[in-house]
This record gives C-alpha cells, structure tokens and sequence, in this order.
C-alpha cells in the first residue's frame, strides 16, 4: 500500500465516511455496506458456488438446490446424500442415447456404486430386449429417492426396452430391542417405472 491509497481496515467505517449525509440512515446505509465488501469474501463465495455447482460432492444445501434445478429434479425433502445422486443420474440422462455405455454410466452415476457393486444384464435379441440393473448403496434409499430413480432410469434407457432396476443394502435388520439384529440376508428394493 501507498500513502495515496492506504490499508483500509475499518470497511464499514469507510464506506459510512464516504456516503452523503442524507444515506447514512436506514436501507441506504446497509446498501452502502453491502457494497463494500471487500472483494477478497465476494471472490471466495463466487469460488464456492462455481465449485459447488460443478462438482456434486463439493455442492451441500442451497447449492444442491440450483444444480438440481438445472436439470429439472426437484428435492422434494430429500437430504443432501440422496439428492446429490439424483442429480448425478440427471446429468448422465440428459445426454444418453440408451446405449449400453450410457445406461451404465448413468446407472452408477445415480447410485454412486462401484463397478464392483453394480451390475446390468441385457436379456434378448432382434426387437425383444430387456434390461436388468442392480446396485449396493451406500446409503438406505428413501421412497422419495427411489420413485425419482425409477423416472430417471426410465430416462436413460432406450424407448420400448423393458427394464427393471434393484437397489440393495447388505447389513443388519433390527426389528426390536430386545434380540440384537439378525445378520443375513440382503435387503433389496426395486425402482418404480420398470417392468414387473
């Protein structure tokens, strides 16, 4: 910093001396505040909202919200974990063709699964195809993220392909206090939409 333009640690001091008179009452003075922001904490907000809105696992809240949005997914009082997957599987539908790459693609980019802990089988030849997906959570699906699912499996497949999408959780069941849980099975859910 010069002399001519020296440090200014007080912005609020600052932007109230530079206003006239006449706006340094009421809205006018908050306006006036808002504007001297220093440009450092409007640079850092515009970075987490650019960040937020271009990759998924960064993006909480209201960011979710707008990303969401853009791909005409709506929340629907969805917590952050299983709304960020809807918008993942959206983006991937918006561009898919319903070929076997983007049907996979889609399908892991809407569970957040792994290869490993996913799979797709087509079934049929000449006209007569169908699909079966499935995947392991990691999370316990809500009903509101499994009917959007299923719309949005519905999205990335090929028009006239019968299908049919599970999602499952291995773990533990516990159904009262008193036994501990029981330890087999897994528990698996099928998405809404597809072909019985």
């Amino acid at each position: 910093m010069t002399a001519a333009f020296p440090a200014i640690v007080d912005w609020d001091r600052f932007a109230l001396d530079a206003a006239p008179s006449v706006s340094r009452a009421g809205d006018g003075s908050a306006m006036l505040l808002g504007l001297a922001v220093p440009a450092s904490t409007i640079d850092a907000q515009v970075q987490s909202v650019a960040e937020g809105l271009s990759d998924l696992d960064l993006a909480s809240g209201y960011l979710l919200d707008v990303a969401g949005s853009r791909v005409t997914v709506a929340r629907g009082g969805l917590p952050d974990v299983e709304y960020r997957r809807l918008i993942a599987g959206a983006r991937a539908a918006v561009g898919s063709r319903g070929t076997v790459a983007d049907v996979w693609a889609g399908w892991l980019a809407l569970t957040g699964a792994s290869a490993a802990d996913a799979e797709m089988r087509r079934i049929g030849v000449a006209g007569d195809v169908s699909v079966t997906l499935s995947a392991r959570l990691a999370f316990m699906p809500s009903a509101g993220w499994r009917r959007a699912a299923g719309g949005i499996v519905g999205r990335l497949i090929a028009a006239g392909v019968q299908w049919r999408a599970v999602v499952y959780l291995s773990g533990v069941a516990r159904y009262d206090v008193a036994p501990p849980g029981y330890d087999v099975g897994t528990y698996a859910s099928v998405l809404p939409g597809g072909t019985p």
